[in-house]
């Protein structure tokens, strides 16, 4: 059964990605709203939020949850400075070596078993 908290995160979670959604839908009217969303996903906006949910848990669970964004925050770093070497090639291929990317940084997160070294 899901808990009530859970359900309000879900709620709370795709009102987030259904404004994100929307204001990419509008960046050509007003590209001001997407590159405002870039800085509030950037900003620790969301991940107060999160700590406030891990740590509702334990603080352990909190210290966890804090130390494997970091990882997941420098290697989404490494991607936005490939992608902006690579802004000059077409769409696909930026999204295909963001994609392979992200494959290879989840492939030895998984395989090296990071979540229980860490």
């Amino acid at each position: 059964m899901i808990d009530r908290q859970v359900f309000i995160d879900a709620i709370f979670g795709g009102i987030g990605f259904g404004l994100f959604s929307y204001f990419a839908s509008i960046y050509e009217e007003n590209p001001k709203y997407l590159k405002m969303t870039a800085f509030l996903w950037g900003v620790p906006l969301f991940y107060f939020y999160l700590v406030y949910v891990s740590w509702s848990k334990s603080k352990n669970a909190m210290v966890g949850f804090t130390k494997h964004a970091i990882i997941g925050t420098v290697l989404t770093v490494i991607v936005m400075i490939v992608t902006l070497f690579i802004k000059d090639y077409n769409m696909y291929t930026v999204i295909v070596i963001n994609i392979a990317l992200l494959f290879i940084f989840l492939y030895v997160y998984f395989q090296f078993k990071l979540y229980d070294k860490i």
